[in-house]
């Protein structure tokens, strides 16, 4: 391939323009100005980027490059001059300094000098210098020829080569954003305006490159050219595949810093030859987005013949397109390229059934390192049969492959939702998307998925199915299929109310789930995958399922079933489950609903409630408890239907049941024959009568000598009382006697001491002594007495300490004797109690008897049941409530209700009802003993 800097610049170091004249004027002086020896060069016009003075020649660079004019002072070679030639030559002491030349920011150039010849109407201009930076050879500059290309008279372009060098684009700062520059070292550079051209290794192959600049966006660009056809593997490096050999003719990779929108013709002239075929440039405009683009055709002709067979069967065999794309990763990532281009629909495939929708489609060829795929992109209908819209999907034709397995396959999704899917009315399957591939019989396998709605729960679902290559569009019959960790029971029930009226409004909500479902949407004959047909049925359309149970977060076994629109029917397998206090063992379920089937939900099984005793047993499930249910022998006391409720739906030991059952008809009439034995047994027989009587006469004895007694100890008591009282009285006598003849004295005294005073006041002298004698003597009288009742008073409160005055009655042997008397009295009465009962109760007991027998007046017995819960079974009456056996009857109008422990197994109901039977007759019999 000759490079298209060599193209570009194979005649621009030479140029000709029109001369002002045909003659030359020879000048012999070799100091002759530039504009003189011009002149006699036969130069009459000069181009407009050219001024030439007496002592010097300016250059005006245009704006394109750089904008600047540079003078240039030099010598004028006079021999050549005397030839007709001019030939100018810049004096190294007027050499310039060029930073930012031709407007490139990365090009410094020093001791720049500028030649020109003219010769014979051939024109010649270089510019030489000095060329540092990133372009230093060994620490120095390197020396450089610039060559300058004119068309119209103006300067359009340069040309500065650097041959034996390399240029890293990392080591311009410029260059440095532009994708994958430091994998990029060009060879050999010629650098141009606003372009870079060489050689580039990359992916193993040798290429011509140019870096170009956009001037809009104010970046830099590279483009690679590949001589040969590359394979997208080669690109990037993903081998193994089937595009290992299939090449691309006339690639070009062009990596963008910015991105480019630019017509052809306006990209710089280096970027243009880059982009020209045959010397055409392309129409319209170059379009590059930010990264990796790719541009090359795809030729069938060079496919193997494998390759060639997949696309004929896409309608793709014999059509040579023009591509094009993007790499992602390609630097510093996992690469991936998809290339495309728009085609007219291809209508030779093999997918007959799959109608065209569109006229046009996409072609496409991509490879990353997960897939490598090749095809077409357009929309496509698919039939549903008589009176039913097409489905209509967006989808690939494409030969792909996947972990190595490659296959031919149709895949997209559909436009919208699929309403009525399957043909289960009210299914809406969300974002369908259709696979077909062909298998080893040329039949087609075809996969449609999407999303749909159980209540609330949104769960994937696919029909998985095979076609004959005749169908015409999708069976009749269709099995919408998938998995799902965990569907809450409600949402299945909400999802199922849609489809059938439910009785009494189904289930309420429950605290159920399914984990690990397996479903489908489906109707009857539906073709289900293989691992399901076993194990899915349905009656009516609707969602077949099978999953394992838990109800509340606790898992119990497997289930299987549908709810459609015949209703809701599950059956399943109990796993052995404890539940409170019961030790359930394997149990079978059933959950069903529907128009004109009430809702249930339960387990039943075989349990052991009394050791030795296996009972059937039915758990049904509640929105907030358990509801137990089981005919029993009650450990062998009686046959009962047990129902019994849980404290809530935990599963813990302390979850008890309690319950209240009745028992069946027929122990009524036993305990009727329990109370006519009870009855019987109440009548006295000839020896308790006599024993009796005999007790009533020992205790009359026994009251008759007690009172005896306590007359005779009363009247001990008596005499007591009596002597203790006189004996205080007297010391009492004296004491108050004492008391009068001393106030009395004392007073008399007093009074004759008064005497005497006045007495003696009116001298009376003798009557005065005598009176005073007489007051002397009553004082000593008073000082005796007083001394006399010291000892009386004494002697009275010693004698009321040392004797004790106790009333009769309350005598401490009066008042044993009384205790003793109340208590014969009291059995007295009970002796002649028991003996009037005796009388009177075998009395009543005939009568009792007589009216149990005859009928329920004087017996009715409402109702015989057992209460308690289940923890007190189990637990033999050490936890919960310890079962009861209640009996409620009514005696002559009365109502009563008589209850009695129901103690450990194997005791028959005839013992444990005794007491109570025992309990009605005394109630009997006080009725008949009154009568």
């Amino acid at each position: 391939m000759i490079n298209w800097f060599t193209r570009l610049f194979f005649a621009m170091t030479i140029f000709a323009f029109a001369m002002g004249s045909s003659s030359f004027q020879v000048v012999a002086q070799a100091n002759t100005d530039a504009k003189a020896a011009l002149k006699s060069a036969g130069v009459a016009v000069l181009p407009t980027f050219l001024d030439a003075a007496t002592n010097n020649i300016s250059i005006t660079m245009p704006k394109a490059l750089g904008g600047k004019k540079l003078s240039f002072g030099g010598t004028i070679d006079a021999d050549a001059l005397a030839e007709k030639k001019f030939v100018f030559t810049t004096l190294d002491t007027k050499k310039l300094t060029w930073n930012d030349a031709f407007g490139m920011t990365f090009l410094d150039l020093k001791k720049v000098g500028l030649s020109i010849s003219v010769e014979k109407g051939a024109f010649s201009i270089s510019l030489d210098g000095m060329l540092g930076g990133a372009f230093k050879s060994g620490g120095k500059s390197r020396e450089v020829v610039i060559e300058l290309a004119v068309e119209d008279n103006k300067l359009s372009d340069f040309a500065l080569s650097l041959p034996g060098s390399k240029l890293s684009l990392h080591s311009i700062p410029e260059l440095k954003k532009i994708p994958g520059a430091s994998t990029f070292a060009i060879e050999d550079p010629t650098i141009s305006m606003h372009a870079i051209g060489g050689k580039v290794d990359f992916v193993g192959e040798t290429v011509d490159a140019v870096v170009f600049y956009d001037s809009k966006k104010k970046d830099w660009n590279i483009g690679l050219e590949f001589e040969k056809a590359l394979t997208l593997a080669q690109l990037t490096g993903h081998k193994g595949g089937f595009l290992d050999h299939l090449g691309l003719p006339a690639m070009r990779v062009i990596a963008s810093t910015k991105g480019l929108e630019e017509a052809y013709d306006s990209l710089p002239l280096a970027a243009q030859n880059f982009f020209a075929s045959s010397g055409d440039l392309p129409e319209g405009n170059l379009t590059l987005v930010q990264g990796v683009n790719v541009i090359a055709q795809f030729d069938p002709a060079l496919a193997s013949a494998d390759l060639k067979k997949v696309l004929g069967t896409l309608g793709l065999g014999d059509t040579t397109l023009e591509i094009d794309g993007v790499v992602e990763g390609m630097f510093g990532g996992k690469p991936a390229v998809e290339l495309t281009v728009d085609i007219d629909t291809p209508s030779g495939h093999s997918f007959k059934f799959l109608k065209a929708k569109d006229v046009k489609a996409e072609f496409f060829m991509k490879l990353s390192e997960a897939e490598s795929a090749l095809g077409f992109r357009t929309a496509i209908g698919v039939g549903q049969g008589k009176g039913k819209p097409d489905l209509e999907f967006d989808v690939d034709f494409e030969f792909a492959a996947q972990s190595g397995e490659a296959e031919v396959q149709v895949a997209g999704g559909m436009k919208g939702d699929w309403i009525n899917a399957a043909g289960i009315k009210g299914l809406t399957l969300e974002n369908p998307f259709l696979s077909v591939g062909i298998n080893e019989t040329g039949s087609f396998d075809m996969l449609i998925d999407g999303t749909v709605m159980i209540g609330h729960e949104k769960v994937r679902a696919a029909a998985d199915m095979v076609l004959s290559p005749e169908a015409l569009g999708l069976p009749t019959a269709i099995a919408l299929a998938g998995e799902i960790n965990q569907l809450d029971f409600n949402a299945l029930m909400t999802h199922a109310k849609k489809s059938s009226k439910m009785k009494g409004g189904g289930f309420k909500h429950m605290n159920v789930e399914f984990k690990d479902v397996a479903f489908a949407f489906m109707t009857p004959g539906a073709h289900l995958p293989a691992d399901l047909e076993e194990e899915l049925e349905i009656e009516g359309a609707g969602i077949a399922l099978k999953a394992t149970l838990l109800v509340n977060k606790k898992e119990l076994g497997s289930a299987k079933g549908y709810a459609s629109t015949e209703g809701i029917s599950f059956d399943g397998k109990i796993d052995p489950f404890k539940l409170g206090p019961l030790n359930l063992k394997e149990a079978e379920l059933e959950i069903a609903a529907g128009p004109s089937v009430d809702p249930k939900f339960a387990m039943s099984g075989d349990i052991v409630l009394f050791k030795g005793f296996e009972d059937k047993y039915v758990l049904d499930l509640e929105p907030t408890k358990f509801r137990f249910s089981s005919e029993t022998k009650f450990g062998g006391a009686f046959d009962v239907f047990l129902e019994a409720e849980s404290q809530g739906l935990n599963f813990a030991s302390s979850n008890d049941f309690s319950f209240e059952a009745d028992l069946a008809a027929n122990y009524s009439k036993v305990f009727r024959n329990l109370v006519q034995g009870a009855l019987k047994g109440l009548k006295k027989a000839d020896s308790a009568m006599k024993k009796a009587e005999s007790d009533v006469k020992k205790a009359e004895k026994k009251v008759k000598g007690l009172k005896s007694n306590i007359t005779s100890e009363k009247a001990k008591a008596k005499k007591a009382f009596d002597t203790a009282t006189k004996k205080i009285d007297g010391a009492k006598k004296k004491v108050d006697g004492l008391n009068k003849t001393i106030a009395y004295n004392k007073k008399k005294a007093h009074d004759l001491g008064k005497k005497a005073k006045k007495d003696a006041k009116h001298l009376k002298l003798g009557k005065a002594a005598k009176e005073g004698v007489e007051e002397g003597k009553l004082k000593t009288a008073i000082a005796a007495e007083e001394v006399a009742l010291k000892t009386a008073d004494w002697a009275l409160k010693t004698a009321k300490k040392s004797v004790k005055i106790v009333p009769v009655d309350a005598a401490p042997k009066v008042v044993a004797l009384k205790a003793e008397l109340a208590t014969e009295e009291a059995g007295l009465k009970i002796a002649e109690g028991v003996l009037e009962a005796s009388r009177a109760a075998n009395k009543g007991v005939e009568s009792a008897v007589k009216a149990v027998a005859k009928g329920v007046t004087a017996l009715k017995i409402n109702k015989i049941g057992v209460s308690g819960s289940l923890k007190g079974i189990t637990s033999g009456g050490h936890q919960g409530k310890s079962p009861v056996l209640n009996i409620d009857v009514t005696i002559h109008g009365k109502h009563h209700v008589y209850h009695v422990g129901v103690g450990s197994a194997k005791t028959a109901f005839e013992k444990i009802a005794a007491k109570l039977a025992k309990s009605v007759a005394d109630e009997l019999l006080k009725f008949y003993k009154k009568g």
